[in-house]
């Protein structure tokens, strides 16, 4: 994908052996991918630890972020997606994530925009979700 995204002008992107979209780079970032990725480390701690500024963090996150969506979890790292539509600055998001770092136990954060891999994963997902995909007992979908 990072290949894509380097020497290419149009991209099409296929799933189930049909084109779902076709367009420049920027076209679809904008129209599947208009979110902004927020990945937060959390400190080591103890399991209940860990819970509690699980609860702290997406309390955090819903009232200063409105519509973000948690996109995955994994051991102490959440990932959120704050909506495009949400105009948000980086640098007040930024701001707000390092003033509150200390107290909700944030180790370590990073921002970006969506990438084509996650493109590609969004179109596909809305895909299947409509049921124009069909699974078979050999194929996997993500």
């Amino acid at each position: 994908m990072h290949e894509s995204e380097a020497i290419c002008n149009r991209i099409g992107i296929l799933s189930q052996g049909s084109l779902q979209c076709l367009g420049e780079l920027d076209e679809l970032k904008e129209k599947y991918g208009d979110y902004t990725i927020v990945r937060v480390t959390l400190s080591p701690s103890t399991q209940d630890e860990l819970d509690n500024r699980m609860a702290s963090l997406g309390a955090f996150i819903s009232v200063n972020f409105p519509g973000a969506e948690i996109k995955e979890i994994k051991d102490r790292i959440v990932t959120y997606a704050i909506p495009g539509s949400t105009n948000m600055k980086w640098s007040i998001l930024f701001t707000k994530l390092e003033l509150n770092s200390t107290d909700l136990g944030i180790e370590d954060y990073t921002v970006s925009n969506a990438s084509l891999s996650q493109v590609y994963l969004s179109i596909t997902r809305q895909q299947y979700e409509s049921g124009h995909v069909k699974a078979h007992k050999s194929q996997y979908i993500v």
